[in-house]
């Protein structure tokens, strides 16, 4: 149905003991969640989604109350298109498993990302890394629980004109299991959501907007909401102003319903009609909503009073592999979580005031060149095109090439133009000068005054 009658079917959650699932016929008596592990808190909201029998009438088709709907920027509408499911689908394969990665350069495979192992900690490396080659500030935040030192990952796009003004696209990077320090590839809770922040991040790259962005990958989740708490702890303790958070959790698998839940409450509305016009305005997804937040990174947003809420597959109940060795890869479905990043990547980029792509430094001197790129981003190969308004000019350029830079200002590659090509046109295999495939990143081309940024994704 498309946006249609709730049936019901998410009133009562199936239990949680370690990820067993217990079905819905087995009648759960109404009572709190089992806590995350190692939960302190003593709030329920604070623990495991399974387990807590939601209130009848908290899950409905529509708004309560409705606000004015949001008008989608084209800079959105370009933004949003880059949002692909190709590097959502990278970012899951490597974050579950499937795929070797290099994390300080050095191969490494995640068989867990459980906050208290090593594959946790490569975890945060890998994010940072990643989030660093696409040209972000990127810092750890360092907080410690229950006597461990524990980091999230926030990568920062400053705002222009209100810099002051924070909006929040995150999810937990972190996994777990019944088995947790060996196996816990947590492909779907929450590689899908960690894997749509990465994703958003080279759709983002390079963008400007009014307000500052905020791309938090949190940590600790699956032990009591660590890591959003301490991010927001720490925003409140600055006086940071954060307007907003869109949180992403168990966004991958569906069944019976192709649609993602936005889950709030009344105060929050506002911002639950901004993901629902996100939604329909870029998806095909159903959408539904729910006025009973618990068990995810948006509540501790919430109890410090700020507008959070979360996207979460409309199917998340009947996930049968959650918290097991066995959430892996091939049981999620990249298209969908592809639909429901994409809509909350569209929600916050909207919300913080779209002004379009950052430019380099002008061309040196006034100089009448100018060069582009296809595709862009590149994955494999790319096109540089030179071009000019003085024809007689392209000797020099034979001589001068292109100087490919990274983010850090190194050089990587000196390119020279073919003579039988006019001077005007460069194909590349995107590799070093040692013949070595460059990795995920932005990277800057020069020439005769001339520059243009490219964007490489693997």
């Amino acid at each position: 149905m498309k946006h249609g009658t709730s049936n019901g079917k998410h009133r009562i959650a199936a239990s949680c003991i370690l990820g067993l699932t217990v079905g819905l016929a087995a009648g759960l008596a109404a009572g709190p969640a089992a806590a995350h592990e190692g939960e302190e808190t003593g709030d329920w909201r604070y623990g495991c989604r399974r387990g807590v029998e939601i209130p009848a009438g908290s899950i409905v088709s529509e708004l309560r109350e409705r606000s004015e709907s949001l008008t989608f920027s084209p800079i959105v509408d370009q933004i949003a298109t880059r949002f692909t499911q190709a590097n959502l689908d990278d970012y899951l394969r490597d974050l579950s498993g499937m795929n070797s990665v290099l994390v300080g350069g050095v191969p490494y495979t995640f068989a867990t990302r459980y906050s208290y192992s090593t594959g946790g900690e490569k975890s945060w490396q890998y994010a940072y890394e990643q989030l660093l080659a696409l040209g972000y500030q990127v810092r750890y935040q360092n907080y410690t629980r229950s006597g461990h030192a524990l980091k999230n990952i926030i990568a920062t796009i400053p705002g222009q004109t209100t810099p002051n003004k924070i909006y929040v696209l995150g999810g937990h990077l972190d996994s777990i299991s019944q088995n947790p320090t060996s196996s816990a590839p947590g492909a779907e809770d929450n590689g899908s959501g960690s894997a749509a922040v990465l994703a958003a991040a080279v759709a983002l790259a390079g963008e400007r907007f009014s307000s500052t962005i905020e791309l938090v990958l949190f940590t600790g989740e699956e032990q009591g909401l660590y890591g959003s708490q301490a991010y927001v702890n720490e925003a409140l303790s600055q006086g940071r102003d954060i307007e907003s958070a869109v949180t992403m959790d168990m966004i991958s698998y569906t069944t019976t319903d192709y649609g993602v839940l936005i889950e709030g409450e009344t105060a929050w509305s506002s911002l639950m009609q901004s993901m629902a016009d996100a939604t329909d305005h870029y998806t095909s997804l159903d959408r539904e909503f729910s006025y009973f937040s618990f068990g995810s990174d948006h509540v501790p947003f919430q109890d410090a009073g700020i507008p959070a809420i979360l996207a979460i597959d409309l199917d998340w109940d009947e996930y049968p592999y959650y918290h097991r060795t066995t959430d892996t890869y091939e049981k999620t479905n990249p298209a969908f979580a592809t639909e429901i990043g994409r809509a909350a990547l569209a929600t916050v980029a909207q919300l913080a005031g779209p002004l379009g792509p950052a430019t380099d430094v002008p061309s040196a001197g006034g100089q009448p060149w100018s060069l582009s790129f296809s595709p862009n981003p590149a994955r494999s190969w790319v096109s540089i095109t030179l071009a000019n308004g003085r024809p007689g000019l392209e000797a020099g350029l034979l001589e001068q090439g292109v100087r490919i830079y990274d983010v850090r200002g190194r050089e990587v590659r000196h390119l020279v133009p073919a003579a039988d090509a006019g001077g005007m046109r460069i194909e590349w295999n995107l590799e070093d000068g040692e013949a070595q495939p460059l990795r995920t990143g932005v990277y800057w081309a020069r020439a005769n005054g001339a520059s243009g940024r490219l964007l490489i994704v693997r």
